[in-house]
């Protein structure tokens, strides 16, 4: 039977980088109330689960077990896609947003609070375009190419930020407080995060849970700042229900809010007001985190999974269905590293450096994309999402090491001839080293010099050699 929870809103977004097909911080994957998304091979967007607000996007409201796939706009390319409760967004490379679901809280940001089955277009304000985006239960947050960042929908909570809990269809321009451009947008049930430029998280909307992470359990209807521990900055930030969290530049993670089935994984169940610290394994870092309903995932510098919490339809995916009040290992397909995870209500979505895209969980409307309705507590091939490179091709060069600190060494594969150039990108998109080289005759390898007094973080560094491309998620 199905479960009757009438409220979700979960999924973080992140900015676009330059790299943006291959940033772990641009969604290629999408985990909703009890739906998912993904980007497969051919462009389209894989859609599969309920679809009770028409959230798959095929014109019906019928449950889809298997993907549906929706094609993109003529002359452009989904990059991007998120899933809110009965909703689902998807952003093209050319700065383009498309909306479709429900709408009763006028959360597609288009005047109306008519749903949609099919995509429909959000236009952006005058002069820039859209970069990201996150989707609450009955509100929306996104993000522009200037840096700006805009609310609209429910707003009941203040979780549009805009000093009021009034009613508004009209979107909502947020200005930071330090007047600093925004790089990210998170969602939650009724409330949001937003991350500045200089690492700074702010939050606003409901705080019954702690949810806003400011030490107390007060509404905001304005942006409240979320301290970082002493030294550091945050790096990317995800909303869930009732509960958020944050990794931070040295690598480690942060949760607050709610905390009945262990999900901040501080190995007990009383909530937390402040952020708590979730180390990762002995010389890893974390890099990337979704949390869902009572459960969370993340993603460490290795390409290891680690999931906990609320884990009765399996969704931890660690072929159990007992809950965790710390991080446990999900094993990587064989040979393969885990490079994005989505979290939903009870069903959770990973993306495999294969292109492969991985679900577990509960499965009652098909969440999982795997023809059943049969729950499962581990993580099974569901379909192809983005084909990534390095399937296509033997990797020609290997970056080493990983974490680096004042060096990069490139390893050039035999037949690696002419010039190799490569640029490496902060987290944030910023270009910090960009060269070309000429490969060398005999030692077939070359050294990026001089990075001890780049900031610590994740890094992407590109690399390209003779019509290829290769991108390779490093830590400093």
């Amino acid at each position: 039977m199905a479960k009757n929870y009438p409220l979700i809103g979960l999924v973080l977004l992140g900015s676009i980088l330059p790299l943006a097909a291959q940033s772990p911080f641009t969604p290629r994957i999408a985990a909703g109330y009890s739906h998912s998304l993904g980007i497969a091979p051919s462009g389209a967007v894989a859609a599969h689960g309920e679809n009770r607000g028409g959230e798959i996007g095929d014109g019906t409201t019928t449950p889809r077990l298997n993907p549906v796939y929706l094609t993109p706009p003529t002359g452009q390319t989904w990059t991007q896609v998120l899933a809110g409760d009965f909703r689902s967004t998807a952003l093209t490379a050319a700065g383009e947003m498309y909306t479709w679901g429900s709408n009763g809280y006028g959360q597609f940001g288009n005047g109306t609070t008519t749903d949609q089955r099919t995509p429909t277009r959000i236009a952006p304000p005058t002069g820039t375009t859209w970069t990201g985006a996150a989707a609450g239960f009955g509100h929306t947050v996104a993000l522009c190419a200037n840096g700006s960042l805009y609310t609209w929908g429910d707003n009941y909570y203040g979780q549009l930020g805009m000093g009021s809990t009034a009613m508004t269809l009209a979107r909502q321009r947020i200005i930071s407080p330090a007047g600093l451009p925004w790089t990210q947008a998170a969602a939650g049930y009724n409330f949001s995060l937003a991350l500045c430029s200089d690492g700074s998280l702010y939050a606003w909307g409901s705080n019954r849970d702690g949810q806003l992470g400011d030490g107390t359990t007060t509404r905001r209807t304005t942006s409240v700042r979320v301290a970082p521990p002493t030294g550091q900055t945050w790096t990317q930030v995800a909303g869930g229900f009732w509960s958020a969290a944050a990794i931070c530049s040295d690598g480690s993670l942060y949760s607050w809010g709610n905390n009945y089935e262990g999900q901040l994984g501080n190995g007990i169940t009383t909530g937390q007001l402040a952020p708590v610290r979730v180390g990762p394994p002995a010389g890893l870092r974390w890099v990337q985190v979704s949390v869902g309903y009572e459960h969370m995932l993340a993603i460490c510098s290795d390409g290891s999974l680690y999931s906990w919490g609320n884990n009765y339809e399996g969704q931890l995916g660690n072929s159990t269905n007992t809950g965790q009040r710390t991080p446990v290992r999900v094993a990587p397909p064989t040979g393969k590293q885990w490079v994005q995870v989505a979290a939903g209500m009870y069903h959770s979505v990973a993306l495999a450096s294969d292109g492969q895209v991985y679900t577990s969980g509960y499965n009652f409307s098909g969440e999982l994309g795997n023809g059943t309705t049969r729950n499962q507590n581990y993580f099974t091939r569901a379909y192809t999402a983005l084909a990534s490179k390095a399937a296509a091709f033997a990797p020609v060069v290997a970056a080493t090491p990983n974490p680096f600190t004042e060096d990069i060494e490139l390893q050039l594969d035999t037949h690696v001839a002419g010039s190799v150039a490569f640029a490496l990108y902060t987290s944030l998109g910023q270009c910090v080293r960009e060269e070309t080289y000429a490969v060398p005759a005999t030692t077939r390898s070359l050294k990026i010099h001089g990075l001890a007094s780049l900031p610590t973080g994740v890094y992407l560094l590109q690399i390209g050699t003779a019509g290829q491309r290769q991108v390779f998620r490093l830590v400093h």
